[in-house]
């Protein structure tokens, strides 16, 4: 999942979300304000029955309370899933598992009752399913050396730097053109390497 699919993810998500409590807050607002100020005036009953039994009102009502629901969900697992320092490493390791993640550590410690204090790479960063998570209980990283991309392909590049406890974020089709951080640089594990492709050309002689 590159940053531009995150980034259109995120803006419908929240999106849809306003929509589905304007429309929920609206039909609750009818009816509290005019069963408790106006019940009595014949003119608020009939605006109230053409509001409550227009064709379209019982879809309204049932598609917004069922999105709100869905996305109120939605935003709990996702706090949650971004808040995994301070859970004990069997707690977070969980979380992640369950969000098709997979996550390294390495530790001495007892996972059920050793907490996390960081994670790499940091929360709300836009990942790929199965991507690795680096999970540390201490301030002690460990790091390695991004590798020469140039002129792989998606599938080679991300085997490569799955080999080494890397992700990757890839933008375009192809083969790779250029690489972000640099081949040579020292990153800590688990750190996303954004990669842009572009279709191969073929000399025509």
């Amino acid at each position: 999942m590159n940053r531009t699919y995150g980034l259109f993810f995120f803006i419908v998500k929240n999106t849809m979300f306003i929509l589905n409590v304007i429309i929920v807050l609206f039909y609750v607002a009818v009816i509290a304000i005019t069963t408790k100020y106006i019940i009595g005036n014949d003119l608020a009953r009939s605006f109230l029955d053409k509001v409550m039994y227009m064709p379209t009102a019982p879809v309204y009502i049932i598609s917004g309370s069922v999105g709100l629901l869905l996305c109120l969900a939605y935003c709990v697992y996702y706090r949650e899933f971004n808040n995994i320092r301070n859970k004990t490493i069997t707690e977070a390791e969980k979380i992640l598992k369950n969000a098709g993640f997979t996550t390294k550590i390495t530790t001495s410690n007892d996972k059920n009752s050793t907490q996390v204090i960081d994670q790499v790479p940091k929360p709300g960063v836009s990942l790929a399913k199965n991507s690795i998570i680096m999970l540390y209980d201490q301030s002690v990283r460990t790091t390695t050396t991004v590798p020469d991309l140039t002129g792989k392909s998606a599938s080679q590049a991300t085997s490569e730097l799955r080999n080494l406890n890397l992700n990757i974020s890839i933008t375009g089709s192809g083969v790779i053109i250029s690489q972000d951080p640099a081949k040579g640089s020292k990153v800590d594990e688990g750190t996303v390497i954004k990669v842009t492709l572009k279709p191969a050309t073929t000399d025509v002689h």
